[in-house]
């Protein structure tokens, strides 16, 4: 008889609904320990988030209206969102962390669109960070943004 219960609660058991509370909760828990001010020498290093950024970041191109804007974005497992917040409060930043959640897949990402932020954070702090292919991508990013800079649209941010 146990084993028929434990077989049925398996079977409406669902793993998407269990890592969303997972997250929710997550979130709850960083936001208490955000209300309360975390020493500087506890958030990761610059250099770390630049390792980071070498295994899971990416310097796009988007199409937007006639034109394209740059992108910076930071993927990784949902369950490294609180990572992600730290990473923010690192770099001083007021974006967003989004959900991603598609066909099995579940992702918490950064996303930095800001031509403020890119030229007086992300460029300046990732410049001489990164090494190999990261940097080549870098450097190339970097040198299409400021060829491109007067010719941005941008619908919502500056």
């Amino acid at each position: 008889m146990k084993w028929v219960f434990i077989h049925r609660f398996f079977d409406n058991f669902k793993l998407a609904d269990y890592n969303e509370y997972v997250s929710q909760r997550n979130r709850m828990f960083h936001k208490e320990l955000m209300s309360e001010t975390i020493p500087p020498q506890l958030l990761p290093s610059y250099d770390f988030v630049a390792g980071l950024l070498t295994s899971t970041g990416s310097f796009l191109w988007v199409k937007q209206k006639n034109s394209e804007v740059p992108v910076f974005q930071l993927k990784m497992q949902a369950s490294d969102h609180d990572l992600l917040e730290l990473i923010k409060d690192k770099l001083g930043i007021k974006e967003s962390i989004h959900q991603y959640i598609h066909q099995g897949r579940n992702y918490s990402l950064l996303l930095i669109r800001s031509r403020k932020t890119i030229e007086t954070v992300l460029i300046p702090i990732f410049d001489g960070r990164l090494f190999g292919q990261k940097q080549v991508q870098f450097d190339l990013w970097k040198k299409k943004y400021f060829e491109k800079k007067l010719e941005f649209v941008y619908k919502k941010h500056s």
